[in-house]
């Protein structure tokens, strides 16, 4: 449980306003703690990068204490968690993206340890096809044995799909929405997100106020693309939400996958143009999902360099730090062995050739 005092502030120095995400964090950081950033003098904030006079008079405005006060009453009132980014209950991965948010609030109860967390998105005009698909997808990965924290958007459509599909079968489910608690949007989904409160989780950066209005459905996606080491793209038409997921996924380096659908169908343009250009990995089952992930292998065990006398020094360093890792991007590698961009890719491409390292997507590799 993160101090009462720095969750306060932390709230406080959201409702500053131009101040988003990137800065906040770089002030806390800058001043070791959101109190702290509300106690420095006029004069250093302004000479701090990214904080001009006007944001600087705004941080020296009490009212703003006021407001956070206020929020934190009806976070309690209403039994809704706030969690600061500094506390272990926050999201691991999310923390790794320079815009995540410095607080989130969650109603529900969520356990993250040893399940797999998958984000599934897909067009709101979601068509038959579409929807055997993704429950296909989670019914398939419960058979296998797995546990499952499903992430979606509780939109219509595909969303609605991944999470009801969830819940069907005894998965935990995460709605991430683009709005304050004080509403559910859309409507129709208010019965689905009280049933998913009772297994699984709903979040949101947004303040209890905030309307679900459309540019916030943008910062709303970026959470479902971070907070997941992978999403899955249903069905999408070439332009919408779904790709934008799809391609924040891209820039966190996460994992991304999409269901081909016919040439002729606009539902399926989005997802056949993101496996044809190779930002995401065609999968057509829960087998080829588990086959890219390498879930099958539960207690793999670690490969010895020696085994491979014909490798180079440099080939067998690239696989002693495989082995101690999941998987590894191919800059990751570059940095922990400090061998050229031009080198090492050279060496996984043989390592792969030789049957020892498989690559996956977002430049990710893994041993076999």
């Amino acid at each position: 449980m993160f101090l009462e005092k720095d969750i306060l502030f932390t709230i406080a120095l959201n409702f500053v306003p131009k101040i988003g995400p990137t800065i906040a964090r770089k002030l806390i950081e800058r001043f070791g703690s959101a109190e702290d950033v509300f106690l420095q003098k006029t004069k250093e904030l302004k000479q701090f990068s990214g904080v001009g006079p006007t944001l600087a008079t705004a941080l020296i405005n009490r009212q703003i204490l006021k407001m956070a006060e206020q929020e934190m009453a009806f976070c309690e009132k209403h039994k809704i968690d706030i969690i600061h980014y500094k506390d272990k209950k926050f999201p691991s991965l999310l923390n790794e993206c320079d815009d995540a948010p410095t607080i989130l609030f969650s109603k529900g109860d969520l356990k993250w340890e040893n399940k797999k967390v998958i984000s599934i998105v897909g067009t709101r005009k979601a068509s038959e096809y579409g929807k055997q698909q993704c429950e296909r997808l989670i019914r398939d990965l419960t058979e296998k044995g797995y546990q499952l924290i499903i992430i979606s958007g509780l939109a219509i459509g595909i969303d609605g799909c991944a999470h009801k599909a969830a819940l069907k079968y005894g998965q935990e489910t995460i709605a991430v929405v683009a709005h304050g608690f004080r509403e559910i949007y859309p409507v129709v989904h208010r019965k689905l997100a009280s049933e998913i409160t009772s297994h699984g989780s709903i979040i949101t950066e947004f303040f209890s106020d905030t309307r679900p209005e459309a540019f916030n459905f943008v910062r709303r996606n970026r959470l479902i693309a971070a907070i997941s080491p992978l999403t899955v793209v249903i069905e999408s038409p070439l332009k919408g939400g779904s790709m934008i997921t799809a391609s924040l996924a891209n820039s966190y380096n996460r994992d991304v996958f999409a269901f081909p659908g016919k040439v002729t169908d606009i539902a399926s343009k989005g997802c056949n143009m993101l496996i044809k250009t190779n930002r995401a990995a065609l999968i057509e089952s829960a087998d080829d999902l588990e086959n890219f992930m390498s879930w099958q292998a539960h207690n793999p065990k670690p490969i010895q360099p020696k085994l491979f006398k014909s490798l180079t020094e440099e080939e067998k360093e690239i696989i002693e730090h495989l082995t101690n890792q999941d998987k590894l991007n191919l800059n990751t590698l570059v940095k922990l062995t400090g061998i050229p961009i031009n080198k090492i890719s050279l060496y996984v491409i043989n390592l792969e050739m030789e049957g020892v390292i498989k690559s996956l997507p977002g430049n990710f590799f893994k041993l076999i």
